[in-house]
């Protein structure tokens, strides 16, 4: 994706998605993403899907996948809108 996403928590099964034209789009799971870094178990370059979204005390974007956490940071949304 070329375009800068700014990622949104909107409940355990979504997430809002605006692009940098101001377009949004809820995306619900489970929703694909690639693992951009080694998180975890899961290697990069890996497809996985995520089950329920989360957000940390200090407001951090946590994806839940194969029920553990990993932080929203190492892995990449490929949609395009």
């Amino acid at each position: 994706m070329s375009q800068k996403v700014h990622i949104q928590y909107c409940d355990p099964n979504s997430i809002l998605m605006i692009n940098s034209t101001g377009r949004m789009r809820k995306l619900y799971t489970p929703f694909l993403v690639l693992c951009t870094k080694d998180s975890g178990t899961i290697k990069a370059d890996t497809k996985v899907y995520v089950q329920e979204v989360q957000s940390t005390p200090k407001d951090e974007l946590v994806y839940i996948i194969a029920g553990m956490a990993h932080l929203h940071s190492f892995f990449r949304i490929e949609a395009r809108f």
